[in-house]
């Protein structure tokens, strides 16, 4: 996983929604904000906090009722989205 700058993301809650918003955009090039779920803002929470992967997994296995892999499976999807923005 590619290390995440967490200085240079926000999450916001605007209008009903999460917002991931880069911090340090310069020029003309505007970088619009990532809309986020509200299992993308936990999940971005839990990374922030310094939870492993592992913990995420477990954690919101826990919370949602659902079993480790699929919650897994939605981390990584989650993660591959962080890393094309």
């Amino acid at each position: 996983m590619k290390k995440i700058d967490f200085e240079r993301y926000c999450l916001r809650n605007a209008a009903g929604q999460y917002w991931l918003i880069d911090t340090r955009q310069n020029g003309i090039s505007y970088r619009v904000p990532l809309m986020l779920n509200e299992m993308g803002a936990e999940m971005w929470r839990m990374l922030e906090d310094g939870m492993t992967i592992e913990q995420m997994s477990e954690a919101m296995s826990q919370e949602y009722g659902v079993s480790v892999g699929e919650v897994r499976g939605d981390i990584d999807m989650f993660l591959e989205e962080l890393s094309l923005y």
